[in-house]
Parts: C-alpha cells; sequence; structure tokens
C-alpha cells in the first residue's frame, strides 16, 4: 500500500490505447484525502516509470456544494458557494433570493 488509503473506492481500470501502437493507459480511483492527493507524484510502480494525471470526469456535471464543474460534491475541497449570488454560503439561504440580479461563480455574468 506504501502509505496510500486502500477502500471499497479503490479501483483500477485498463483503458484502450488513444493511439494504435502507444501504450495503453490505467486509470487509478482512489479516495480523496491527503495522502492519497500525493499519488499524483507518483514516477515508479512496481518497478516501472509512469507518469500520473488527474482524470477529469466527462459525466460529473455541476458540483451541487461550490458550483464548479468536472468533480462531483463528495469529493468537493472548496467552501461552499450560494448559485444566486456567489458569496459563501448555501444557496438555501442566500439573503438577496428574490429582486437581485445573478451572478455566475464561474464566469461572474448575470446568470445562474
Amino acid at each position: 500500500q506504501n502509505g496510500y488509503h486502500i477502500d471499497e473506492k479503490t479501483k483500477v481500470e485498463h483503458l484502450p490505447p488513444r493511439l494504435a501502437g502507444s501504450p495503453s493507459p490505467y486509470k487509478i480511483t482512489l479516495s480523496r484525502n491527503e495522502q492519497n492527493d500525493k499519488f499524483i507524484n507518483c514516477r515508479q510502480l512496481f518497478q516501472i516509470t509512469v507518469r500520473c494525471n488527474r482524470w477529469l470526469s466527462r459525466k460529473a456535471g455541476q458540483c451541487t456544494n461550490c458550483g464548479r464543474y468536472a468533480h462531483e460534491s463528495d469529493q468537493c475541497k472548496h467552501a461552499v458557494r450560494c448559485f444566486h449570488c456567489s458569496d459563501e454560503h448555501a444557496s438555501l439561504e442566500c439573503p438577496f433570493k428574490a429582486d437581485f440580479e445573478p451572478k455566475c461563480g464561474n464566469c461572474s455574468s448575470n446568470h445562474t
């Protein structure tokens, strides 16, 4: 385990190569914690030189905690952000809901 936390969320998937003749990648899914976050810096695995990249899920929608994309709310490490005014409070607690021009937390435009 080399100090990494292995649990029921841990998965190893063999993916098809992106180009014919190129090495086929593996997707390793670990639970989010401080130690596992360091896995991205791994350069050797089973005596094989490897390159690690963060996987940005194409399926992940908008996080219901911070409003950003490409991660789920259960993996969110950002502060809670209101979907109406972009301040740091839950959308349900927004004091500006009524008669307020919305502000997108991602692009600052007047939409939600």
